[in-house]
């Protein structure tokens, strides 16, 4: 992570000389939502972070500062505590680097599940939400936007465009450091094109303001059962990204990867896939199961393109990919200035799980990329839930990838789990999880943490890594909550 968000100089680098992570924290669609706040500590040196929360209203609520060691975090829980409800942003501060993830539950009501996603070092004056849906497949999105501007409150342009329509604009008032959810739901403008199918309104959003933002978007099941979230992109000049995560059928599970077009040149657009299909159910890749395949189709200008991994391919509708497939996938659009947003969505089939479940995360870019990947989060069956984290090789030459862990003062059970390394040839990902590597017994249970994933080899070492957080009980019912791991 950079040293200061230059949005916040005057904030925290003259009155504090604090580095700072910022992320919009909204509630949808129902007020039962609470969230939590992870930050680590991914310094040499030891630190002290300090929470503001803000309420939508711009009221402001500073609680006590967290001094953590390299390497450590720490979780705050339903804050602020002093009063009823809270609805709005978060800004942390240090005198050290920091990574933050915020997750929220939604545990009763119809909108049961959970949602995670990462904190920002600075905003951006545009800003990409590549998908967001209306009664699509009985899914349905809002989005938040925060004003890191500390002093002023601002007012953001929303230019929602619909696939297969005509792009319209919206405007959004946020108060000075605060933030304001958009209830797409309850707008009588997001109509739907395809009435008389289950297709509903499938779009993107661009959000622009005179004073850099943030933003998150959050979509939830209309009948309940899981939530889903991502963080909105500040970089929309990239025209690669990297999914370390992407499956058929592996584990009742399916990925789809959406793609909007960054630039508004529209391109050619590519998706290789790299991983193997478990052929005979060991979880494992066998000699002859590798599988590699590379799908083309034209992005179109200003609009989106949806890659779902249980259909057939654009380049070959003959042709899919093959069932309990598990790998990575690395996304290209070529043309005169052409870039990419990408979100991927991992999703549950109930036929196969009897519950519903999904999340997501946004797609990396190459200036993501590192030999030292952090997870702020990481847990072994604390309070029922348990994480996975899945890398992928982005670099041009094989590397050894190493996960060590650090305990949370907040854990339960002291102890750490012990480092796992693996080799990954160029493309290829890996996942680490818990149980498998530690195990499920009374000695690694509620175990609560971070992880530092480090590539190390001769030549090229990048990687980018995702984590995948689980509760396994009621009433979050095995909804799962996906983030991206931060670069060190």
């Amino acid at each position: 992570m950079k040293k200061v968000g230059i949005t916040l100089s005057v904030v925290v680098v003259i009155s504090l000389a604090l580095v700072s992570t910022l992320w919009a924290q909204g509630a949808w669609p129902t007020s039962s939502g609470t969230s939590g706040v992870t930050v680590a500590n991914i310094d040499d040196s030891s630190g002290v972070v300090v929470p503001l929360y803000v309420a939508e209203d711009g009221t402001q609520y500073v609680l006590p500062s967290q001094s953590l060691d390299p390497g450590g975090s720490y979780t705050w829980y339903a804050e602020p505590s002093s009063v009823g409800s809270f609805r709005g942003a978060v800004q942390l501060s240090s005198n050290v680097r920091i990574a933050a993830i915020g997750r929220t539950e939604w545990p009763v009501g119809g909108s049961s599940g959970a949602a995670s996603y990462g904190g920002k070092e600075a905003g951006a004056t545009t800003v990409s939400l590549p998908q967001l849906v209306i009664e699509h497949y009985g899914t349905t999105s809002a989005l938040t936007v925060q004003n890191t501007d500390m002093s002023n409150s601002i007012t953001a342009e929303l230019e929602f465009s619909p696939q297969g329509g005509t792009p319209f604009t919206k405007t959004m008032s946020i108060e000075a450091g605060a933030s304001t959810t958009w209830d797409m739901a309850f707008d009588a403008d997001f109509v739907d094109p395809q009435p008389a199918s289950s297709w509903g309104w499938l779009g993107s959003c661009k959000i622009t303001s005179s004073t850099p933002v943030v933003a998150a978007a959050h979509t939830t099941s209309q009948s309940g059962g899981f939530v889903y979230a991502y963080d909105g992109f500040t970089d929309l000049t990239q025209p690669t990204a990297y999914a370390p995560l992407v499956r058929r059928n592996f584990a009742s599970l399916t990925t789809g990867i959406g793609v909007a077009d960054a630039s508004g040149s529209g391109g050619t657009l590519e998706v290789v896939y790299t991983g193997f299909a478990d052929a005979n159910g060991n979880w494992v890749e066998d000699v002859g199961e590798a599988y590699v395949y590379t799908d083309t189709t034209t992005l179109p200008a200003g609009g989106s393109v949806n890659f779902y991994q249980g259909s057939p391919y654009y380049n070959n509708p003959s042709q899919s990919m093959p069932q309990r497939f598990l790998g990575s996938a690395v996304i290209r659009v070529t043309g005169s200035g052409a870039a990419i947003a990408v979100v991927v969505n991992d999703q549950s089939d109930p036929s196969y799980t009897g519950k519903q479940t999904a999340s997501a995360y946004s797609g990396f870019f190459t200036s993501q990329a590192s030999d030292v990947s952090i997870s702020p989060l990481k847990r072994n069956g604390f309070y029922n839930f348990t994480t996975g984290t899945s890398v992928q090789n982005v670099g041009g030459d094989a590397v050894d990838i190493e996960i060590a862990y650090t305990t949370s003062s907040n854990s339960l059970n002291t102890s750490t789990p012990p480092a796992k390394t693996v080799s990954l040839d160029p493309g290829e990902s890996t996942t680490f999880y818990l149980p498998s590597d530690w195990g499920t017994s009374s000695t690694h249970l509620n175990w609560l943490g971070s992880a530092e994933i480090t590539a190390t080899g001769s030549g090229d070492t990048m990687i980018v890594a995702i984590t995948n957080d689980q509760d396994v009980s009621p009433p979050i019912s095995g909804d799962t909550a996906l983030f991206n791991c931060f670069a060190k």
